[in-house]
C-alpha cells in the first residue's frame, strides 16, 4: 500500500520546478533571438547567430577548459573518497550501542563520548 502525497507538498515541489525552470526556458528563448539589444518578448525572430559568436570567442573556450577540468577533478575525486573511507569492521557489526567501541573511535567524539 502506497501513501499519496499531500497537496501541500506537491503545490510545493512544482512551485520549486517552476522556480527553476521558468528563468531557464527564457534563457534558452533568448539564446536564439534575432535581436541584437533588444528583450521584448515574444522574441521577434529567431536564429542561430549567437552561438557562432560564442563558438569564435577564446575565453569562452577558456571558461568550457576550466569547468570541463573541474568536473573531472570532481568525478575523480567523488569516486575515490568513498573507497578511501571505507574500514574493515568484524562480522555484525552494527551502529548500535553495543558496538559503539568499535565504530565510535573512526566516526569521532560524539554524544556517546565517555
Amino acid at each position: 500500500m502506497s501513501e499519496r502525497a499531500p497537496l501541500g507538498l506537491k503545490l510545493a515541489a512544482g512551485a520549486g520546478l517552476a522556480f527553476i525552470h521558468i528563468p531557464l526556458a527564457f534563457i534558452v528563448l533568448y539564446a536564439f533571438t534575432s535581436e541584437d539589444r533588444s528583450y521584448q518578448f515574444p522574441p521577434p525572430g529567431y536564429t542561430l547567430k549567437w552561438f557562432g559568436v560564442a563558438w569564435g570567442r577564446q575565453d569562452v573556450f577558456d571558461a568550457l577548459s576550466l569547468s570541463v577540468s573541474i568536473a573531472a577533478l570532481s568525478t575523480i575525486v567523488a569516486a575515490y573518497l568513498p573507497g578511501a573511507g571505507v574500514r574493515s569492521f568484524p562480522p555484525r557489526t552494527s551502529l548500535d550501542v553495543e558496538d559503539i567501541d568499535v565504530w565510535q573511535p573512526w566516526v569521532g567524539r560524539g554524544p556517546h563520548a565517555g
